[in-house]
């Protein structure tokens, strides 16, 4: 939420992510082995990035509600443009928590010379107002988005 007024165009943000990693196994490979995987990468972070980490959203959490480091990074994951991964995806401690809209009035876009994810403001924003960046592609139908939504994060 905007703590005061922001202009369009101002910067709001930047972080490096706390992990980088591909979409998922490859193709026909194994989630738990994933899992796996994925909770070295974090137990390597500091305790503050694990703390961060897994203080993050999961949607696709167990029936117990117990999260899983593939849950968080389904959920959390935002594109970043590397050639040695291909589809990578960076986990954030801050941006990972934007939410989405349609109507987004926060761009984020990956500084790949900087290794940063950067928040700018698309339109005047005003205090009190919820920052939202926008997850998936807007010139799809409004339909095809619910689907794409429903898709990612169910």
């Amino acid at each position: 939420v905007a703590t005061r007024r922001i202009c369009k165009g101002e910067k709001i943000w930047q972080e490096a992510p706390l992990l980088i990693v591909g979409q998922g196994p490859s193709a026909g490979g194994d989630w738990s082995q994933w899992e796996g995987e994925l909770r070295g990468r974090v137990e390597s972070l500091s305790e503050e990035g694990r703390r961060s980490f897994w203080a993050l959203a999961d949607s696709h959490c167990a029936p117990d509600g117990a999260k899983s480091c593939v849950g968080i990074v389904r959920t959390n994951g935002l594109p970043v443009d590397l050639e040695d991964i291909p589809d990578s995806v960076g986990i954030y401690a801050t941006v990972s928590r934007f939410n989405h809209s349609c109507s987004h009035n926060v761009n984020n876009s990956w500084q790949a010379d900087e290794g940063v994810e950067v928040l700018h403001a698309v339109r005047d924003i005003e205090e009190g107002e919820e920052l939202c960046i926008t997850y998936i592609d807007l010139f799809q139908t409004y339909e095809q988005r619910q689907e794409e939504l429903m898709r990612i994060f169910k």
